[in-house]
């Protein structure tokens, strides 16, 4: 089954939330030669000043310019330095010792190369480092969005550098479902996962008489980041979803649960159904 994916390609990063010594991060869009937003919230119940980190990202892919302060910030500057391929340090400061803006925003502008993969590069934030008014420093517990952290947890670093590997649209297992839909079902990206094959089926419905052609699959627990749909087609060309609905079926496990979708066949000569995944916006 294929995966419908959005067209522009996306360099994700980083929506920021500190409470205590936990950083959340989020994720942003970038389109190719655009300039990628950092913004943080901060709840800064430590008193933060200042703010470093590593931005990591695959050198083949992406080419990643020095971060600023926006032009709304006037009690920070941020500096940016290459020190290695693929990785700049960040780092944000105040000469005053003032603490961090609630609403900071920082710009890293980025350039995507010929060959990027669908749904954009791994754009990666490592190593950081907090700093206080006193000068005391914290490395902060770090939560991922999900799909970032789906992608460091299932592939290495080389295979997130390989487009051919970490696209949206590849299928490194070979099971016919892509990267993409692996996430939003649940599944395991580099394992056949029979549990998690779709299933389809025909029939006569006696409660109405008609016949109807049903999917059945599985889609991943309290999954935000993005969103699977059924669609059909009479001729494998056009394709819509309108007035297709997912009906769970009560299967479920601990971490997927079993839906089905079905559309009225009486008098088609023929009718298809795929399962397609989409990002969400920010995502």
């Amino acid at each position: 089954m294929n995966g419908v994916l959005p067209g522009f390609a996306l360099c994700a990063l980083l929506v920021a939330s500190a409470r205590a010594d936990t950083l959340i991060l989020g994720s942003s869009n970038a389109a190719a030669g655009s300039v990628l937003q950092l913004p943080f919230n901060f709840t800064n119940t430590n008193q933060i000043v200042g703010i470093q980190f590593d931005l990591k990202f695959p050198a083949s892919q992406v080419e990643a310019g020095s971060a600023v302060a926006s032009s709304a910030t006037t009690n920070h500057a941020a500096e940016s330095r290459e020190v290695a391929a693929g990785t700049r340090r960040i780092v944000l400061y105040s000469g005053s010792n003032q603490l961090l803006l609630s609403d900071l925003v920082l710009e890293v502008p980025l350039t995507l190369k010929t060959g990027s993969p669908q749904g954009g590069p791994t754009v990666n934030v490592s190593n950081i480092i907090l700093t206080n008014a006193q000068g005391q420093t914290f490395t902060p517990t770090i939560s991922r969005p999900a799909l970032d952290a789906w992608r460091l947890a299932n592939f290495s670093e080389a295979e997130r550098n390989d487009p051919g590997i970490i696209g949206d649209n590849k299928d490194p297992d070979g099971d016919g479902l892509n990267n993409l839909l692996e996430f939003l079902m649940g599944g395991n990206p580099k394992q056949k996962q029979a549990t998690h094959e779709l299933q389809t089926a025909q029939g006569l419905d006696v409660t109405d008489n008609h016949h109807y052609l049903t999917l059945t699959f599985r889609a991943g627990k309290n999954i935000t980041a993005g969103t699977l749909s059924v669609e059909a087609s009479g001729n494998l060309l056009n394709w819509s979803s309108a007035g297709i609905v997912l009906t769970p079926t009560g299967v479920e496990d601990a971490t997927s649960l079993e839906y089905e979708a079905a559309i009225q066949v009486d008098g088609q000569s023929r009718q298809f159904m795929r399962l397609a995944g989409a990002r969400n916006s920010g995502n």
